[in-house]
This record gives C-alpha cells, structure tokens and sequence, in this order.
C-alpha cells in the first residue's frame, strides 16, 4: 500500500467485485456492497452524517465493547470514572474510538490502513493506540484491530467489531452460543441463561418481529446471515479471543447487528465477580489484535451443495 498525504472524505476499496467506503477521519465503514448486493447497510451521507457514528455501516469497538454502568468501576485498587459519550444514553458505550480522530496511513485497491491515538483524559484514563486495517480479498472483507497499552500502568481492554445490517423483517440468523446475559431496562447483565428456547439460534431463525438487545456467550463462530429478497448470504468468523456476540434487533430503525466481542457487557464491573468475562488486561506496552471476516457466499450454490 501507497503511504497516504491528502485528506480523504470517503475512499473506495474496490476490487473482487466489492465496493467499500471508508471514511478516514473516523475510522468506519460507511457502505458494502459485493457485485452490487448490499452488504452493510448503508450510511446516508447527509451534511452532518460524520457526527452521527451510529448511522455508520460498521465501526470499531475499543478499549472496551457495549456499556460500563454509571461509567464507574474499581480496578487496580482505584475507582475509575468515566463519562457518557453519546446523547440519551446514561451509560458510556462502544469505547473510546468509535468517535475519534484516526488517521490515513496508507491505501491501495484493495485495502486501507487507519490509525487512532488516544490520550489519557475523561473518555479513557489510559493512553493506547489502535490500528485498523480493513482489506478484501476474492469474497472475503477482513477488519483487522491491534489495540497497545501506551500508559505507564496496566489497561483494561476489550476489542470488538459494530457491523450494521438492514432489511430485519425479511433475515434470517443462525449462530451457535452456549448462554445469553439477560438485559434490564438499561441493557446491562441482569442475569444468566442457557441460550434455548426462544434464544436458540443454532437453527436458521427469522428476525421478523424479534426486538433484541442481548449478549451471547460461548460463541465460536460462524454466524450466518440470509435474506430472503437477496441473492447472496454473509458468513461471520472471527479470532479464538472473540468469544461473545452482541445481537441488536431494532424494527423501528429498519436494521441489526451481529456484534463480535472479546467481552460481556460491563466486564469491567463484573470480573469481581466472575472469572468468564473475557475482559483482559494489557500491560505497558502490550498489544493485542482480533480480526473479523465477513464472506459473502451465493445462496443458491449453498442449496446445491
């Protein structure tokens, strides 16, 4: 890849018959497509659209993935607070980078590679860097995360991947989990449950008139996506480190997410408690990647074989 100079609003990834918008500055996805089947939704480009992450088709989640109550937790002998970082909700959510300021390091056809620097303040009381690559290659989209401590002291971290979908009415979902946290009112941990009954996806469900907001764990991938009006299917995999699945079902919205996760919702509050949150902690100078793969399969081959 060719280092990059300029400021780029959007740029396009296209090759293998994908066609992907990247937006530099803020580090996200803002459309998929594959042979002109829509992958990601779509993000509607309207003059303000960089000041709303959540419009976006796909962002990363970093140093930590869904919300941490009352933005407070106890960690390394000291009590940690943090700011709300997104309007009407009470509880900070998704990290620290999904609204940050990344930089363009280098693009090419087929690939782009995104950098973020943060500094210790009231988002995140440790400094850390966060390099995405995000690359195609035949029918296979891989975003790439590495995530280093650049504090002085050891970090609390989870990594994770925000990928909106369109069109819930008319999918189809089927993944493998071995539990589900249930949500309160908040959608934070209220308590556990074997993932059966009418939170078993292990068979193909429709997502038609389902309205979810839970976390699933003991995923191990793949999860698979069809619709029932398109041609094509996504498969979802990710490293052995992503272990749990966040599943968002919104009607009124018109979209999901099927949300890979290195962490349970809230981990930093509950690895007092529990020893299966996935939550880990980098040392000075310690770096960790995760990466997710999305592989667009033809729907129609799939019955054949």
């Amino acid at each position: 890849m060719n280092a990059a100079v300029n400021i780029i609003e959007v740029l396009e990834i296209e090759a293998d018959g994908w066609s992907i918008g990247v937006a530099p500055a803020s580090g996200a996805i803002v459309w998929c497509a594959n042979v002109h089947n829509e992958i990601l939704r779509r993000t509607n480009l309207k003059s303000d659209w960089r000041h709303d992450a959540f419009s976006f088709s796909c962002f990363p989640l970093a140093p930590y993935s869904n919300r941490i109550r009352d933005g407070r937790f106890e960690f390394d002998g000291k009590t940690i607070r943090i700011e709300p970082n997104a309007p009407d909700h009470a509880h900070p959510l998704h990290g620290a980078a999904w609204k940050g300021e990344w930089t363009l390091q280098a693009q090419s056809d087929r690939a782009a590679a995104l950098s973020y620097i943060h500094r210790a303040g009231k988002a995140w009381p440790w400094a850390f860097s966060l390099q995405q690559e995000i690359a195609v290659k035949d029918d296979t989209l891989a975003i790439r995360l590495s995530l280093r401590n650049e504090s002085d002291r050891a970090m609390p971290a989870g990594l994770g991947f925000h990928p909106y979908f369109s069109n819930p009415e008319t999918a189809v979902l089927c993944f493998d989990a071995e539990g589900v946290w249930m949500p309160d009112e908040s959608c934070l941990p209220r308590e556990w449950r074997a993932a059966d009954g009418d939170l078993d996806f292990s068979d193909a469900r429709p997502l038609e008139g389902l309205s979810l907001d839970h976390c699933f764990t003991g995923w191990r991938g793949p999860a698979r996506i069809e619709w029932r009006d398109r041609p094509v299917g996504v498969e979802i995999t990710a490293d052995p480190s992503i272990g749990f699945a966040v599943v968002y079902v919104s009607r009124e919205e018109n979209c999901f997410c099927f949300e890979p996760v290195s962490q349970m919702n809230d981990a930093v509050n509950w690895a007092n408690r529990r020893e299966d949150t996935g939550l880990r902690v980098l040392q000075p100078g310690e770096s960790w990647a995760a990466e997710m793969k999305l592989r667009v399969f033809n729907r129609e081959q799939k019955k054949q074989t």
